[in-house]
């Protein structure tokens, strides 16, 4: 049942290794992977785990530099060169790479040649898959790395109780509006109320010095925790962001660890960014092992345990001590 499928990733190194190293003595297979902010973490920890799994497999990387123009161009090398796999980082790349599952257009996405997602939050709300256990397409395999969201409130109301949410989010990025649509949905149904504002662009990309505008008004409007969102800007922009709540006394939940390992965050409920990267190897791994089947009953890859992590400095600071039921199974960070 694909409701109990589950992830063993030293089963899938046992099971495939071998048999990729007689692959890599045939032909080097080839693995084109598009990346929309660089190589990070979950990019390294895909390459790493494919080299465990599939020994001689290529990675020929491309990064798009967070431009869809760029992801274009991409797409029309890859229906060139004919890779093995084609991989994609992110709603937006993996959008233009194979389009929604409604409006495939063929000579603008590619159709014909096996793709894998991940870093993607949303793919049935974006359409890239008809349901979060299968993507129902035949050359479309998925990753799911995100905690549940009830899971995530869950954790921000055990850490501390409140009835009124805040988030920001990017109105031009579809993960991160995708995000604030269901957590509005949620909203109804675990009774609290959301406040969300779209980050402010000025002509030249969105703007950084409207943050503690933007955290200030949610704290008017009554947010006693922020739900750290969605998106490469937010990201990015993670230390001010932090700091500012931090300056206002509210606290930051995050379904990332950076936040919280990096800058002001208090609390993170998430899968660790390297392992992301491990569920698309083994669907990559799958893939070279059974070329030509179709993908859309392939099980959606994801974990079902997560880590959980406190800034113990920021809890100090704004006097919220954890619960002891969450220090003893947290990573305390410092």
């Amino acid at each position: 049942m694909l409701r109990k499928f589950f992830l063993s990733l030293a089963t899938a190194a046992a099971v495939c290794g071998g048999a990729g190293a007689a692959h890599a003595a045939e032909r080097r297979p080839v693995v084109y992977m598009i990346t929309w902010r660089g190589c990070e973490e979950s990019c390294q920890g895909f390459k790493t785990s494919l080299e465990s799994l599939h020994p001689g497999a290529v990675v020929e990387l491309r990064d798009a530099g967070q431009k869809r123009a760029t992801v274009a161009a991409f797409v029309a090398e890859a229906k060139q060169t004919r890779p093995d796999v084609i991989v994609t980082w992110g709603g937006d790349a993996t959008l233009e790479v194979v389009g929604p599952y409604d409006e495939v257009d063929p000579e603008r996405h590619i159709t014909d040649l096996p793709v894998v997602y991940m870093y993607v939050s949303s793919a049935p709300e974006l359409r890239i898959a008809r349901s979060e256990w299968s993507t129902g397409r035949r050359n479309v395999a998925g990753t799911d790395y995100a905690v549940p969201l009830s899971a995530q409130v869950t954790a921000m109301r055990n850490y501390k109780p409140f009835r009124k949410m805040g988030m920001l989010y990017d109105d031009r990025h579809m993960d991160s509006v995708a995000r604030v649509q269901k957590m509005r949905e949620l909203a109804e149904e675990m009774h609290y109320q959301l406040v969300a504002l779209p980050l402010i662009y000025k002509e030249d990309g969105p703007d950084e010095s409207a943050l503690p505008q933007l955290i200030g008004s949610l704290k008017e409007m009554g947010a006693e925790f922020i739900h750290f969102g969605v998106s490469s800007t937010l990201i990015n922009w993670m230390e001010p962001f932090t700091a500012a709540a931090k300056s206002l006394d509210i606290p930051v939940f995050s379904g990332g660890q950076m936040p919280v390992k990096r800058a002001h965050a208090l609390l993170a409920l998430y899968t660790p960014i390297s392992e992301i990267g491990a569920l698309a190897a083994y669907q990559v791994a799958h893939i070279l092992e059974s070329p030509g089947r179709s993908l859309a009953d392939l099980p959606t890859a994801r974990f079902v345990r997560h880590s959980l992590a406190i800034n113990m400095r920021v809890a100090r600071e704004m006097g919220l001590y954890p619960p002891m039921s969450m220090v003893r199974i947290a990573d305390l960070v410092e």
